[in-house]
């Protein structure tokens, strides 16, 4: 996870809530927050790009905004999403993602979009989610047809078209 500690949509205290779920199953890796490690949860703060990157592509999965319901969203096309992508790494998410809307890919797990969206159940599904993912690498090809600016800008120049 990469995200800020005082931005309550992106809701690192639900990232917390699931190390205790997932203590002796999971590591998770926060970037961006500088708080104490525990036995699972492990926090860099700030980190340049490079040593950001070095993280994220050790990790199988990665988790995006856990909290945006805190603002009455419940789409959304994050950055960190993105990035995650780029890194080849499956998504948890708790949002409809507006690039995925109409389709149903296996290496995005969207959870309930809501204040106690982390409890043992959603836990263990994320858990089995991060199993199955062990070491997979998202293709670039699975995703650019949904992300990629000259997919988008096609499908938008249709779209005017048929006005």
């Amino acid at each position: 996870f990469i995200g800020a500690e005082n931005i309550p949509w992106h809701g690192v205290d639900k990232l917390e809530r699931l190390g205790i779920y997932l203590k002796d199953y999971v590591d998770i890796h926060i970037v961006g927050p500088n708080k104490a490690n525990t036995d699972n949860l492990f926090y860099y703060g700030y980190r340049t790009y490079e040593e950001y990157a070095t993280i994220a592509t050790s990790c199988h999965v990665g988790i995006g905004s856990l909290a945006l319901h805190r603002y009455g969203l419940n789409e959304a096309c994050t950055l960190k999403s993105r990035e995650y992508l780029a890194f080849g790494l499956p998504l948890v998410i708790a949002y409809k993602d507006t690039a995925f809307l109409n389709d149903n890919v296996d290496f995005i797990l969207e959870i309930d979009n809501c204040e106690f969206n982390i409890n043992q159940e959603s836990a263990l599904r994320i858990f089995e989610f991060a199993k199955m993912n062990i070491d997979r690498v998202v293709k670039c090809q699975d995703v650019e047809l949904h992300i990629d600016s000259k997919y988008l800008e096609r499908k938008k120049i249709d779209f005017i078209k048929t006005m």
